[in-house]
């Protein structure tokens, strides 16, 4: 990518060593202080998913950094997922702008102040709900939640198939509605783990570390969407304006 031989990068290695080697070859957008991980979740309503961002990049994050992450993931929803004007959810301990710590007090007091759609606090319960197109963190607080949802998925739908199906077949007529592909697309975790590395002077994605053959190409077609709507470009250009 920095000779120019290739438009984007996509790793199923170690989010770590991927975000130090985008970091030290590629560096950051100018006017970006730190990289953002950006995760799907899939989430119940109209919203197709929700953008959780920092899903791990940086462990620790000032009330600045938030505001620099809320621009970055609205650019990504609004160009690489055709989302107009998306919402922004600061994740709190509670909805009232009262709530939560120093850092959550100072980012919510900026966030109301800034031209963005800036929805308020919301809860970890209201992330897969769908309250806001983004659900906006720290990258300790977004990798224990993307974790701990991923985990809860998982239970679910191994329950889901040893209480419906059990000894019958799929093909029986009590289970055609969990057959039907809308359903199944719904429940397809696959798609949602891949994750751009937002503030990086580049497109570059980070998809699973056991990522089978479907992760690998969903992620790809991100990279791709993130290239041809020139994500990268929208995101300094918001930078440089905001500073």
């Amino acid at each position: 990518m920095k000779r120019g031989e290739a438009d984007a990068v996509v790793s199923a290695g170690s989010t770590g060593a991927t975000m130090a080697a985008a970091l030290l070859v590629l560096g950051r957008v100018r006017g970006i202080d730190r990289p953002a991980l950006c995760g799907m979740l899939p989430v119940l309503g109209e919203r197709p998913a929700t953008c959780l961002l920092d899903a791990g990049a940086t462990m620790d994050a000032d009330a600045r950094n938030l505001v620099q992450y809320a621009r970055m993931a609205t650019w990504f929803m609004e160009k690489v997922h055709g989302t107009k004007s998306p919402s922004i959810g600061l994740i709190n301990v509670g909805e009232e702008p009262e709530k939560g710590d120093k850092i959550r007090l100072e980012a919510h007091a900026l966030l109301s102040a800034s031209d963005m759609n800036f929805y308020g606090n919301i809860e970890g319960r209201d992330v897969l709900r769908g309250v806001t197109d983004i659900a906006l963190c720290d990258g300790f607080t977004g990798n224990v939640l993307a974790k701990g949802l991923e985990g809860a998925l998982d239970v679910v739908q191994v329950g889901i198939r040893g209480d419906i199906f059990g000894g019958r077949s799929e093909s029986s007529p009590r289970c055609s509605r969990i057959r039907d592909p809308e359903v199944r697309h719904r429940f397809d975790y696959d798609q949602y783990v891949s994750a751009p590395l937002l503030g990086i002077a580049g497109v570059s994605v980070v998809t699973h570390g056991r990522a089978r053959a479907s992760m690998v190409r969903w992620a790809i077609a991100v990279a791709e969407r993130a290239v041809s709507s020139r994500l990268v470009e929208a995101i300094g250009s918001s930078a440089a304006t905001a500073a």
